[in-house]
């Protein structure tokens, strides 16, 4: 069975959502609740990434997260990440760089996606260069190949993540999405085209 974590922040919180699973009649042994404080519930842009090394052991990289260059007050997310990768046993790395998760898709096979108006922004890392980047990825990340992609997206918090845009799906599979508005005022239908299905929606 697949083991469920949930960080809660106090311990009211893990008695209410303790009482919350059992009186819903979901079983708790594979469920563990973990006290780690949290500002906000997007651990995926926290949240340690886990590598497998040349030798086949398990590690994590333990990125710094500022908030998506700076935009909010929340030290505790950042802080989480630290407590989680040292609570799992694994070796972590501390990188030293502001990463989000979002902001990097790989094929597991050497190649990265990133883009340039996120993990190069300025409110992130102090105007890094691209190739001080690139050499900090391909070191932590174990991969041989990055390309990049503008990615701006207006009003986009997060400066343009790579996830907003294309996933692999497999090593050699991309699925993108690409958004398209009409320039007609009074049709307000957004059309969607993921990987060449366009589905409309009204």
């Amino acid at each position: 069975n697949e083991s469920v974590h949930i960080l809660v922040n106090d311990e009211e919180m893990e008695n209410y959502v303790a009482s919350t699973i059992k009186n819903n009649n979901v079983a708790m042994q594979n469920i563990f609740l973990h006290d780690i404080p949290t500002n906000d519930s997007w651990i995926r842009d926290y949240w340690p990434n886990f590598i497998v090394q040349s030798d086949g052991i398990v590690a994590t990289n333990d990125w710094d997260f500022d908030s998506w260059g700076r935009k909010y007050k929340w030290e505790l997310d950042d802080l989480a990440g630290t407590i989680i990768a040292e609570k799992l046993g694994l070796h972590h790395f501390k990188p030293e760089i502001v990463l989000e998760g979002g902001a990097i898709e790989v094929n597991g096979a050497g190649t990265c996606i990133t883009t340039e108006s996120c993990i190069l922004n300025p409110n992130r890392n102090n105007g890094i260069s691209r190739e001080a980047l690139e050499t900090t990825l391909k070191n932590y990340l174990g991969v041989s190949k990055i390309i990049w992609l503008h990615g701006e997206i207006q009003g986009d918090d997060t400066d343009g993540h790579i996830d907003n845009l294309v996933r692999f799906v497999n090593p050699t599979t991309l699925v993108y999405v690409c958004l398209l508005y009409t320039s007609d005022a009074a049709d307000d239908s957004l059309r969607v085209d993921l990987g060449g299905r366009r589905i409309i929606k009204k």
